[in-house]
């Protein structure tokens, strides 16, 4: 695989097929979790042209590219000195061969004098939940929100950024 991924900035004619990890990546990690109708009324509209052309132009967002074809993607929100990872999501049959870590390390990269950085998670996801704990995660706390009609339980994950730390 190395030599054949790409981690880059992600552009606007990219947008497509971000669309197709993200609904992909939705469908698999959400079933039993969150309703599919709820699920796609919030793909339908966090990644319409127009959000994601803001969230490209104006956040850190990355795509990772497998042989020619982006296999998954990252997002980060900055804010002063905090920053929160919105959203990492690798296609189903190319996870676990380190694109998220590639991605993750990529995305501290681009946050100098980030200090913290957050990250939220539907508790039941144990494969994200494993994967951020394994990154120097902490658990914040738990919290219930309103998501499209659908109440989420969604646990706050925290770490803490040395900035000498990141490689």
């Amino acid at each position: 695989m190395e030599g054949e991924l790409t981690i880059r900035k992600a552009v606007p004619e990219d947008i497509p097929s971000i669309r197709k990890v993200a609904q992909t990546s939705w469908n698999k990690t959400y079933k039993g979790l969150i309703p599919l109708d709820v699920q796609n009324k919030f793909i339908k509209r966090a990644y319409s042209d127009e959000s994601m052309s803001n969230r490209i132009n104006f956040s850190i967002f990355l795509v990772a590219e497998l042989k020619g074809n982006i296999v998954g993607f990252a997002n980060f929100f900055r804010e002063n000195s905090q920053a929160e990872l919105g959203a990492i999501y690798i296609l189903p049959e190319n996870q676990g061969l380190g694109i998220g870590t590639k991605l993750f390390n990529m995305g501290l990269k681009e946050l100098p004098n980030v200090t913290e950085l957050i990250v939220h998670v539907e508790r039941g996801n144990e494969s994200a939940y494993t994967f951020y704990i394994a990154k120097g995660f902490q658990f914040s706390k738990e919290f219930e929100e309103e998501f499209f009609g659908h109440t989420l339980k969604t646990k706050q994950l925290s770490m803490k950024i040395q900035q000498s730390e990141i490689v």
